[in-house]
């Protein structure tokens, strides 16, 4: 088992409470996969689910990732979690998500697979931002998307994919794009 304490700060508290996260070892499930169970207490009611992945790694990495989220869930309007007196936890993400297009540009050239990645929220200087970045073989175009919240830099940042896919098309002189499932 692994264990990280993390500080409560309630709404208008003069001290904070201690929450305590724990990651069980991870175990065989009867499928064939493993199983890590996210535990923390101090937060609420105490919170216990196991997180299931198909080597051991993957269950505890799967746990720790999702941790954040759970926890930020019952933090009340107005407090906050902190660790070693800071905001981030210090919990690992999983790979940020990833889209693929097929771009067949309109010159008859080959095909390309392009793909957008939206990186986890930053804070900077007291604003959030995530990372976008567009990429084929040949181009890698980041673009920094702000938000005054973390969420609203998330829904910014997933509001600018299709203007970035039009101007990547525009740029390339014009094409077309399709869905395209992960090369």
């Amino acid at each position: 088992m692994i264990e990280r304490l993390l500080e409560y700060w309630a709404p208008q508290a003069a001290a904070p409470v201690t929450v305590r996260v724990t990651i069980g070892a991870p175990v065989p499930t009867p499928e064939g996969n493993y199983q890590s169970t996210l535990s923390f207490e101090g937060l609420g009611p105490p919170y216990a689910a196991p997180f299931e992945q198909v080597d051991p790694l993957g269950a505890v990495l799967t746990a720790a990732s999702i941790a954040p989220v759970i926890l930020h869930a019952r933090v009340e309007k107005g407090g906050r979690l902190t660790w070693l007196e800071g905001d981030n936890l210090g919990f690992p993400l999983l790979t940020p998500p990833r889209h693929y297009w097929a771009f067949q540009p309109s010159n008859g050239s080959e095909r390309q697979t392009v793909s957008i990645t939206i990186a986890p929220p930053q804070e900077v200087a007291g604003q959030w931002a995530c990372l976008v970045t567009l990429m084929t073989a040949e181009v890698r175009e980041e673009h920094w998307i702000q938000g005054e919240t973390w969420a609203h830099a998330l829904e910014r940042s997933a509001a600018a994919v299709p203007g970035l896919l039009q101007e990547f098309t525009e740029e390339a002189g014009g094409g077309s794009l399709e869905d395209w499932p992960e090369p």
